[in-house]
C-alpha cells in the first residue's frame, strides 16, 4: 500500500539521523523523500483535533438502530456512510466493493419523540477534543529534564522540554504484552 511506502521511505531516512527535539521531525519528514518532491506534512496542534461527539449523538440517536428495510444496523460493520444535506436519510454500506449492497436508515425517531427529523440534522457546536496540550508522563519529563541538565541534549533545546507538560495520570509506556507467554509457560 501507497502508505507503507511512505513510512518505509521516513525510517529509512531517519534511521541514519539523530532527532533532539519534537520540532525537528516536520523538517526530517518533509526531507525523507530525496528523489521526487518532499512529502507534504501538515503540523498540527491540539485545537486542530475535534470532538464530534454530540455530532454523533445528534445525527445517530441510540433510537435509530434499524434500516428502513428493518435491519438491524450493525454499527462494528459499518463500512461507509454517505449523508446529503436536505435528505432525512442515511445510506449505508457493509463494504467498500458493494455499491448494489447500500440499505437506507430513515432518520426519524419513534413516535412517542418530539423531535422531528429535520432537528436530528442540525449540528451542534462542534468543541475542541483537547482542551490543552496533551501531557506526558511525570517520569518521562524527568528523564527528558535529566537529559537536559546533563547537556545530552544540546542547549538549544532545552526551552522545548520545559515547555512540556508532566503528569502522574499518563502511563510511561504501553501495556505489556508479555501476558500470551506467561501463560503458555505455566501449561
Amino acid at each position: 500500500m501507497p502508505v507503507d511506502s511512505v513510512h518505509a521511505t521516513i525510517e529509512r531516512f531517519i534511521n541514519k539521523r539523530t532527532v533532539w527535539a519534537p520540532s525537528e521531525w516536520h523538517t526530517l519528514i518533509a526531507n525523507a523523500r530525496v528523489n521526487h518532491t518532499p512529502f507534504e506534512v501538515i503540523n498540527m496542534k491540539h485545537t486542530d483535533f475535534m470532538s464530534w461527539k454530540e455530532a454523533a449523538k445528534n445525527v445517530l440517536p441510540n433510537k435509530i438502530n434499524k434500516t428502513k428495510e428493518g435491519e438491524k444496523i450493525l454499527l462494528s460493520q459499518l463500512r461507509i456512510a454517505s449523508f446529503k444535506k436536505g435528505e432525512d436519510v442515511i445510506k449505508i454500506q457493509y463494504s467498500f466493493l458493494d455499491c448494489d449492497g447500500q440499505q437506507t436508515v430513515e432518520l426519524r425517531q419513534p413516535r412517542k419523540s418530539k423531535r422531528s427529523a429535520s432537528s436530528l440534522l442540525e449540528m451542534p457546536k462542534i468543541g475542541n477534543l483537547y482542551p490543552s496540550p496533551l501531557p506526558i508522563s511525570a517520569l518521562k519529563l524527568k528523564n527528558l529534564m535529566d537529559l537536559c541538565a546533563k547537556r545530552v541534549i544540546p542547549e538549544r533545546y532545552h526551552k522545548e522540554y520545559e515547555n512540556f507538560k508532566g503528569t502522574i495520570e499518563v502511563e510511561d509506556t504501553l501495556a505489556e504484552t508479555d501476558e500470551e507467554d506467561e501463560k503458555v509457560e505455566e501449561d
